[in-house]
């Protein structure tokens, strides 16, 4: 196989089963191509931090032996909160799809909570709600266990007034 840069050519010489093989490849790698960009909006995740996730997944797919034009570009749009994905249409389906797995609501959010305060000192809330958060564990880790302590209140027994 030989090229010859001035007129863009590729001469191949050898057996036909292998010319059918390399102008299989070359009909496939020398196209315009789809390289059209989709938008990909996520509901969950953070654009910037999905494009991290994919172009790391992708990196032995990118140093492979596809030519450029066969791996899929992830760019992302911090504005809209959306991945922008372009490329050949079977890489774009598959980088699609793994940002669509990505984008999810994570079963458990971080518990921490900012309230702005209108009336009450912080200070002040800080301690009443330490101490009703502790009794609502203890209540939490006693329930269901029998009592291990039971208090018994003798009285003497008071007149009633007669009618």
């Amino acid at each position: 196989m030989v090229h010859y840069e001035p007129s863009n050519v590729l001469l191949m010489t050898g057996r036909a089963a292998v010319i059918k093989r390399l102008l299989t490849i070359v009909e496939r790698v020398d196209n315009a191509g789809d390289r059209s960009v989709v938008t990909v909006p996520l509901s969950w995740a953070s654009a910037a931090e999905v494009v991290k996730l994919v172009t790391e997944l992708n990196k032995d797919t990118s140093k492979s032996a596809l030519p450029g034009s066969m791996v899929a570009n992830v760019v992302a749009d911090e504005r809209t909160n959306a991945v922008l994905v372009s490329g050949e249409p079977n890489s774009r389906q598959r980088i699609i799809a793994m940002i669509k797995q990505l984008d999810r609501q994570q079963a458990v959010q971080g518990n921490t909570k900012v309230i702005y305060l209108k009336y009450a000192k912080a200070a002040d809330l800080v301690e009443v709600l330490t101490g009703i958060s502790s009794s609502l564990q203890s209540d939490k880790q006693s329930a269901g266990q029998w009592p291990r302590s039971t208090k018994i209140l003798l009285s003497k027994p008071t007149a009633r007034p007669t009618p």
